[in-house]
């Protein structure tokens, strides 16, 4: 459980991610029953940390893969049902409406969230990534769950003036600089989660290496 309906724990956010990663394994089936099960904790509880608390385990779960087609409408009407909930409900009741037809349009995660992007979720906030260009100058600019590489070049062009976004496009470049072409329906976020797990791996082999 979360420690905090404001301020989730690192354990909170941990477990979230324990969560997600059994979530992204599972049939279609047990992620309606996830859903199924946080609308029943969050409707009509008398304790408004859990209400809170469940709110924020559905927003964690709306990044990481959608409610089925058959789920998707009748999920949808129930955060409607609660959009004018007073306080932090009703904000996130709204944000899952409006996340809700973008999971569903892209599908499941191939990365699970890093805790950055996790924490940011929650207080409904985007995560700043850090864009370089080829003069060697960068940029930071805000992307979400559900943000694809498409719509990120498109809030680059208009954050530099550029009218037509295929003027260029985003390259990930790896630490052997081995350049890729980003494809336009990949989530930046989860290209972030891949570089990350990506990392912590070759940190996990280094130090195994030291310790023998």
């Amino acid at each position: 459980r979360f420690a905090s309906p404001r301020v989730p724990s690192r354990l909170a956010l941990r477990l979230a991610l324990k969560i997600l990663g059994n979530m992204l394994q599972s049939p279609e089936e047990l992620r309606n029953e996830l859903f199924c099960q946080l609308a029943k904790q969050t409707n009509g509880n008398p304790h408004p940390e859990s209400t809170e608390r469940g709110w924020q385990l559905v927003l964690i779960c709306l990044a990481a893969f959608p409610p089925s087609a058959t789920l998707k409408d009748y999920f949808s009407a129930y955060c409607a049902q609660h959009r004018d909930d007073d306080g932090r409900v009703g904000e996130y009741a709204r944000a899952s409406l409006r996340a809700i037809p973008q999971i569903c349009a892209l599908g499941a995660r191939r990365e699970l969230p890093t805790y950055v992007e996790l924490h940011a979720v929650v207080h409904l906030e985007p995560v700043q990534v850090r864009v370089h260009f080829l003069d060697g100058k960068h940029m930071m600019m805000p992307a979400r769950s559900w943000t694809t590489t498409a719509q990120f070049e498109r809030m680059i062009a208009r954050r530099l003036g550029v009218r037509d976004a295929a003027a260029f496009r985003l390259h990930e470049c790896s630490s052997e600089e081995e350049e890729r072409v980003i494809e336009p329906e990949e989530r930046v976020l989860d290209l972030v989660s891949h570089w990350n797990r990506l990392e912590n791996e070759q940190r996990g082999k280094k130090g195994k290496t030291a310790s023998v």
